[in-house]
């Protein structure tokens, strides 16, 4: 998150620009050890503070719940991702979208005078009535389902989820013959920040869909790293491993975990690793998930890179859903359901008045470099 200095002594508030990537490995930019060549990403974390024990949860669109409204997903619709509910998971707060009992954080900031743009990949709604356009963005451009083709075709990564494109609340029906998500996300978002009104601040969501699945480029781009995986995912595993320790992110000899090998007959459900062992594990492999982090459905979540920057002082957050107040605290601002979320509220829970001077686990810190764990 890149933000404008809160603390200056002008009257000005301070912008946000708020950048999400999706399914992206731990150690997967070249700020924490990856071979993956990230400059801007790198220039961001290298004038910020990475805040080192940061952690989201084990799916996609209960992270995105916790960014958008500041409470826990269970509390915000998003107890279970959409279409993976259980029988027994039922109420407002499984069915999978956002649900008008809880405030976005672009509500709360519209509220406060800041004009709020969104584009990339939405994933908090079944139903328009929960769009980013119905949630406090006055301009948007997004993806409402979880995924897609990257390019114009707009073919769907699974049969029940066909892809849904929708700019400011309007369908789109059809893309630009060279449409590329993450190149058209920046650019449309690029566009929304250039007709804004100068003379107000502005919160911006710029939500990529890559690198999830499926892992197109354009093609221009296919032989940027011809060869540099020749040698196989263990050896980029060890030089990953051993860049984080001259960096100090893991430290120095601790050594590489490896999963259990588990005979052909044993079954996954009983494997007790807390995550997915299918074939990869089995046979000894680390799957894709390597050096994502230490969590799983029944701890904290994967550990992701979170990053806070801005000139002279930084905040850092431990937990996903604990972003939404840190923001709250940088405007100095109590925030609230606006009057139109709240007559249509089905839910007693997270309704409150919160005191933003006093999130629970936000923690301000002069300087640059890496938050505490």
């Amino acid at each position: 998150m890149a933000l404008e200095d809160p603390h200056d002594t002008g009257p000005e508030p301070p912008n946000f620009l708020v950048i999400v990537a999706d399914d992206m490995g731990w150690s997967d930019i070249g700020a924490l050890g990856g071979e993956i060549r990230t400059p801007s990403i790198d220039r961001l974390a290298a004038d910020g503070t990475l805040v080192t024990s940061f952690y989201v949860a084990p799916t996609c669109a209960p992270t995105r719940a916790m960014l958008m409204t500041g409470v826990d997903h269970h509390e915000a619709g998003l107890g279970v991702q959409s279409g993976l509910r259980a029988w027994n998971q039922v109420g407002i707060n499984y069915e999978g979208q956002l649900h008008d009992g809880v405030v976005t954080v672009a509500e709360a900031l519209a509220a406060h005078g800041y004009q709020t743009f969104m584009t990339g990949k939405w994933h908090l709604a079944n139903e328009h009535a929960q769009g980013p356009h119905n949630r406090g963005f006055q301009r948007s451009f997004a993806l409402l389902t979880g995924g897609a083709s990257h390019f114009a075709d707009q073919r769907p990564i699974a049969p029940v989820e066909i892809p849904e494109y929708v700019r400011d609340g309007e369908p789109v029906h059809e893309l630009p013959a060279d449409f590329y998500s993450s190149t058209a996300y920046a650019g449309t978002l690029i566009d929304f920040l250039e007709q804004r009104d100068a003379n107000a601040p502005f919160f911006a969501y710029l939500s990529f869909t890559a690198p999830h699945d499926p892992l197109h480029v354009p093609d221009e781009w296919l032989d940027r790293y011809s060869g540099a995986y020749a040698d196989g995912p263990v050896a980029t595993r060890r030089a990953r491993a051993e860049r984080q320790e001259a960096l100090g992110l893991i430290p120095e000899g601790a050594g590489l975990w490896n999963y259990p090998r588990f005979p052909a007959w044993f079954p996954n459900h009983a494997a007790p690793l807390g995550r997915a062992v299918g074939g990869a594990a089995r046979e000894g492999r680390p799957p894709h998930g390597d050096l994502r982090g230490d969590g799983g459905v029944d701890g904290r979540g994967d550990r992701a890179q979170w990053w806070i920057t801005w000139r002279r002082r930084t905040c850092s957050t431990t937990r996903m859903s604990s972003s939404f107040p840190t923001t709250a605290r940088v405007r100095r601002d109590r925030w609230s359901i606006p009057a139109s979320r709240r007559s249509g509220s089905r839910s007693t829970g997270p309704t409150r008045t919160r005191d933003a001077g006093s999130p629970a686990t936000s923690r301000c810190s002069g300087g640059s470099g890496r938050a505490p764990r």
